[in-house]
């Protein structure tokens, strides 16, 4: 008599015709069975569990495909949503890389590093310009030499913060004199023989004031970029690989600071549950008219900059569109906004631009279209508010998370 070596099942070691030995059928049979059934109640039990691991592993499976990234970014932030409890490895991989200016800034920048009247002029590698000190007597900084402006353009770049009696930009020439405040850009008419300075009146004291001058041609401000098209013989451009010479840096930037559930006010305009914000209206009046969205404080950290982005999902109409934290004449707001007509905005644009957070933060933000006699609009848009800034090509947007 012997057992087999697993479910130990009971065996006749010798054969039937020569085993003189009395048939057990419960130890021969029964017995056996109940060890073979027993066996195969673990086994049910064993391929429950791996069906069960398995379909675990087929949804993460499907989760990191849905999830998978494969994207090229230039220096720039991306969002990979709901990664938290996502397995894996971020690798850094990129092809050479290379600087590149199209050439729209008409203003070349001819000033250089110098001390004047107690202001300390700085040029900046962009060819923007930091100014610091206190003007002993009225200062004037010459950024251009004498040039065309040959059909209608648009300036950019001056710093908030001075103004009229303290610092401004003056575009002059014979019978043409332009003062620019602030960073509201300013349309130009053709004119021959005009120059750009800087002018600085007696007592003004200035820190780490950057002026970004650009012309572009067309009535609406593109984003800075100095001088001459490059690369090009006359303005070579680095070629960069991933890395080189420095680090890459992997950074968490989650923070809209931008909250469209705090309106002010009674009575607010339409807001779906994707945030996005509604403004509808006719001027029949002979003043202007405004359609707000007030929102509270942002309390952004003074001196930092930051990038706030309007995208557009419908838009019709005429009049003008602004997003803004400071009021003209007002000196408790965050950052002046950036006026853009509606007819030059199309459905799907994403209007960004960079602003510097000023001294205070006792006045919210105002998103607002005007609308002068006769004007009327439809906009739907929603408002984000960023640290880092956003790549146009791979936009999430994300919700206020106040971190």
């Amino acid at each position: 008599m012997s057992e087999t070596k697993n479910l130990k099942l009971f065996k006749h070691d010798e054969p039937l015709e020569t085993n003189e030995n009395k048939f057990d059928i419960d130890l021969t049979l029964n017995q056996n069975w109940d060890k073979i059934d027993k066996f195969a109640d673990t086994v049910d039990d064993k391929v429950t569990k791996l069906q069960e691991q398995n379909t675990k592993l087929e949804e993460k499976i499907k989760k990191d495909r849905e999830n998978m990234i494969n994207l090229e970014v230039e220096g720039q932030s991306i969002h990979i949503e709901d990664s938290s409890d996502l397995e894996g490895k971020l690798e850094v991989l990129g092809n050479v890389e290379q600087d590149v200016r199209e050439g729209y800034n008409l203003l070349e920048n001819t000033l250089t590093d110098k001390t004047v009247n107690g202001i300390t002029v700085k040029i900046n590698k962009d060819k923007s310009i930091t100014l610091n000190g206190t003007a002993t007597s009225n200062t004037s900084l010459d950024i251009t030499g004498n040039f065309a402006i040959t059909e209608q353009s648009i300036f950019s770049g001056m710093c908030d913060g001075y103004g009229y009696n303290k610092m401004l930009i003056q575009i002059q020439g014979s019978d043409y004199n332009v003062n620019i405040p602030n960073s509201t850009p300013q349309v130009l008419q053709p004119k021959d023989n005009v120059k750009v300075r800087i002018y600085i009146y007696a007592g003004t004291s200035i820190t780490n004031a950057m002026i970004k001058p650009q012309i572009n041609k067309g009535t609406v401000a593109k984003p800075y970029e100095q001088y001459g098209v490059s690369p090009s013989p006359e303005y070579p451009s680095e070629i960069r690989a991933v890395g080189d010479k420095g680090s890459v840096e992997i950074k968490k930037t989650t923070a809209n600071y931008y909250n469209v559930k705090s309106y002010v006010g009674s009575n607010p305009p339409l807001v779906d549950k994707d945030d996005w914000i509604t403004l509808t209206g006719n001027n029949t009046e002979t003043s202007a008219k405004y359609l707000n969205y007030f929102t509270e404080n942002l309390n952004l950290n003074i001196g930092k900059n930051y990038w706030i982005v309007a995208e557009i999902k419908n838009v019709s109409g005429k009049g003008t569109f602004h997003v803004t934290s400071r009021d003209v004449g007002r000196e408790d707001g965050q950052f002046f906004g950036n006026p853009i007509q509606i007819a030059e905005i199309k459905k799907g644009d994403k209007v960004i631009f960079q602003k510097t957070a000023m001294a205070s933060a006792n006045f919210g933000l105002r998103t607002f279209i005007s609308l002068s006699q006769g004007e009327s609009c439809n906009i739907t848009f929603r408002i984000s508010v960023l640290e880092t800034e956003p790549n146009k090509s791979n936009w999430k947007y994300v919700p206020y998370k106040k971190e």
